[in-house]
């Protein structure tokens, strides 16, 4: 399924198209509930036992249903993963080059160049 149309129920504004889906929104109600009192208690494993009244084992699967639902590769643009395979090939000069053109962002590029120059010292 894909969400089609959005609509406002204050304003009765309604934007129709295609749009994209995340994976928090597949979750059930009690999930999102879970997930809410999770962030509530900043991840403390015993004040959401003390909030929900369940035990430690209880939360823990609960932490794990809720990663297995909202797993990370549904985060991850599948087509980058190319991208970044093509970068490991390239030389320091043509990664700067990229960096420089704006291809590759600073963060990315100096990370490919520190794992090059530590191959070659270790040679």
């Amino acid at each position: 399924m894909q969400i089609s149309a959005l609509e406002c129920v204050e304003c009765d504004l309604t934007l129709k198209g295609k749009f994209d889906s995340n994976p928090i929104m597949k979750l059930n109600e009690e999930m999102l509930h879970f997930l809410h009192v999770f962030i509530v208690c900043e991840g403390k494993i015993a004040d959401i036992e003390k909030a929900l009244g369940i035990s430690y084992p209880t939360v823990k699967n609960k932490i794990q249903k809720l990663k297995d639902s909202v797993s990370v590769t549904d985060f991850v643009d599948k087509s980058v993963a190319p991208m970044d395979l093509e970068l490991n090939s390239k030389s320091v000069i043509e990664i700067l080059e990229l960096m420089n053109n704006g291809m590759v962002n600073y963060e990315k590029g100096l990370s490919l160049i520190k794992k090059k120059t530590e191959k070659k010292s270790e040679k």
